[in-house]
Formats: C-alpha cells, structure tokens, sequence
C-alpha cells in the first residue's frame, strides 16, 4: 500500500514580520512542469509562506528540472524588503538537495534581441545548456555601434541557459539566462528551480529576506513662534518582544528650509557623535510592529514677566515706630522679594518641567515619507532616508 507523504518543501522567511513567515507571495509551476508532474502523479501544495511536493513513489526521483514561478501580491514587499532587482532580471532560487542558492537571471522568450558593444563583424553568440552542450550559433549584425544577434530557440527549449560572447576560442561575455515565453510577458518576481534529485527523505528549504535597514528624519513643524528648546528620546527598554534597539536622535545643524506650512522647523535623525564629535547615521530596521517609547521633550527658555498683584496684604505682627515713608519702602520690599519668589516657583512649575509629547511611529507613516537619494558621481549608491513630518 502506496503512502502519499511529503518529499520536498520550501518555506518563505521574513526578519519583518513578528513570526518569521513571509506570506507575500503567490507560487505556480510552470506549463512544462504542470505536465511533468501529471506524468508522475505527482501534487504540489501552496499555502500562505510555503511550496509542498507530494508523492506516493518508494523513492521518488526527478531526472529534469522543475520550475515554479514566483509572483509578489504583497505590493508593499519591496518597501521594507533589503533588496535590488536589476532592470529586466528576475530572482533565480536553485534548489540542490538541502542548498539554495540566489541569482538574477535575464528572462527572455525563445525569441528575444541581445547586444554587445564591439564592431568586429566575426564575433558570434553562443548558447548552451547547463549541462554544456551546445544549443545554438547566432551572428551578430552591426547597428549604431553594436553587434546585435536575434537568436531563436527551438519550441522546447525552456529553463536556465548560458550565453557567451566568442572570438575565436575566446570569451568577451558570459551570462546566464532564463528562457520561457509564457514567463517573459508577465511581471514575474522569480522562479524556483528544483535540480534533478533523488528523494531518500525529506527536504526541508528555508529562503530568507531580511528587512530593510533606513535612517528616519523628524520634521517638527511649530505653528507658533516659540522659542522652545526641543529633545526627541528613545525611552525604549529591552524587554521581551521589543525588536527595536535603542535609537539615538541629533539634532540637525543644516538649515531647513521653512516651506511646510509651520512657522518653525526642527529636524532630528537618527544617529550619534563618535569620539571625534562626527556624526555618524543610525540605520534602523523594518519590523512589522510599532516602534513606541519615542518621547519629545519641548524647553521653554522664553523668560516671562511676572505682574505684580493688584491687592496684597501685608501683616505685621507689631506695628515700627518709623515714619510712614519707611513703611511704605519697606512694604515695597517684602512685596518684591514675594513676587521673585513666586516667579521661581511659576517657573519651576511651568518651565523648566518639560511638556512632554508621545510619539508612535508605525511603519505605514514612515513608508509615506520614503525618499531616494542618489549619488551623482556614484549612481549605484542610493541612500533611502524616511522622513515624517509632525505638527506640534
């Protein structure tokens, strides 16, 4: 009697979310593979973070790849997500036995354009399979520049191929590409392959992202002008289920520019200052839930004048023997000395005690002030910085 069992799965993992478990994805085999596994009975089981192969076989095996492709639902994934999909590629996940490895492929169909930057005419494009044999020659014809070739695979010809660029015995370029023209007209996020295999038990993948590492900005916006000392703090406390590492916040010593519809600007990032008084940024991870404990802090050093009362009665237990002038100079006296006092302590009670503000940052508010900054003289370096912006 034939037992159904699980052979093979493949878990989605995400560091954003508070359970590890990516739920961000959609997986469908492919035609080819569809077909393959109708020849071998065999069942595939997508739930919300994972892809099952089921079989029934003693010792189930597969003597040619299978694909699934990968589709993001999640539109928000790539938000919180430290990663870089190149233009036209697509992520390529090769499942050997117990290793996974991660590459980005350029999807074609068996039709597809591909240049190379050189003017000699004999240089050919030469594409083979990943077993080594040769599939195909093209030549290339020269336009503006460019060698372009326009090879066309064989209707059959589906999966991971290699591209290389010849003169002669020489190679100029190689690449590797993923070729299926039902894929390359839709906006697919990557494919699994499964290598050929032999399946003596179990196996259990695991493919992990991790969450997106920014520095966050605070705009404090003031519709009054004040001259109030604000401090922005991360109260936070290691406690179990608390993520976030303590944040440190500077004040920021550039100008800001007063166009956000508030009288006074005050920007704080996330950062510290190192031995040498530089300030060096603080980069924080997305986590799915609320970063609390961010307390501000707002100074008052406006100094403000104390009236005098209008009425103040001054008892004395003895009456002085002194003219009416002195009494009236020192009335006067005891009258100010009083009313310095009472400053201080209107002072102590209204001003020097900070009004304290809560701040609670969750990821949706700071998604909204995502901005990508790139170098000019370095495009590949991007700086993603999160700026919220708080009307105090």
């Amino acid at each position: 009697m034939s037992i159904i069992r699980t052979i093979w799965s493949l878990n989605f993992q995400h560091e954003f979310y508070k359970d590890g478990r990516s739920r961000d994805f959609s997986v469908k085999p492919t035609f080819t593979t569809q077909k393959m596994l109708d020849g071998k009975r065999w069942q595939y089981r997508t739930d919300d973070d994972s892809l099952d192969l089921v079989s029934s076989d003693a010792t189930p095996q597969i003597e040619k790849s299978l694909h699934f492709s990968v589709y993001v639902k999640n539109t928000d994934f790539f938000h919180f997500t430290d990663i870089n999909p190149e233009n036209g590629k697509i992520f390529w996940f090769g499942c050997d036995n117990d290793v996974v490895q991660t590459e980005q492929l350029r999807l074609v169909g068996r039709r597809f354009s591909y240049q190379y930057k050189h003017t000699d005419h004999k240089i050919l494009l030469v594409i083979h399979d990943t077993t080594g044999t040769e599939v195909l020659r093209s030549q290339g014809v020269y336009t503006g520049g460019f060698l372009e070739f326009k090879p066309e695979l064989p209707v059959s010809k589906t999966g991971r191929f290699i591209v290389k660029v010849l003169k002669g015995k020489r190679t100029l370029s190689e690449e590797q590409i993923f070729v299926d023209s039902d894929l390359s007209s839709r906006r697919v996020f990557g494919v699994i392959e499964l290598l050929p295999q032999r399946f003596e038990s179990q196996i259990n993948l695991k493919v992990p992202f991790e969450s997106k590492k920014e520095s966050w900005r605070f705009y404090f916006i003031s519709k009054t002008e004040n001259e109030d000392v604000l401090v922005l703090k991360d109260e936070s406390k290691p406690v179990e289920g608390n993520r976030y590492s303590t944040t440190g916040f500077k004040l920021c010593e550039r100008p800001v520019e007063n166009n956000l519809g508030g009288s006074e600007v005050s920007c704080f990032e996330t950062g510290y200052l190192d031995k040498d008084q530089k300030f060096i940024p603080q980069l924080i991870p997305a986590f799915e839930e609320n970063k609390r404990s961010l307390t501000l802090y707002r100074y008052s050093k406006a100094i403000h004048k104390v009236q005098p009362p209008q009425k103040y009665k001054y008892k004395r237990s003895r009456r002085s023997s002194r003219d009416d002038d002195d009494d009236d100079e020192r009335e006067d006296y005891f009258n100010y000395r009083c009313i310095e006092r009472k400053y201080w302590d209107r002072r102590l009670k209204k001003h020097l005690i900070p009004k304290r503000k809560k701040i609670y940052i969750d990821y949706w508010l700071r998604k909204k002030g995502t901005k990508v900054i790139e170098d000019v003289q370095n495009p590949s370096m991007r700086q993603i910085k999160k700026e919220v912006y708080i009307y105090i």
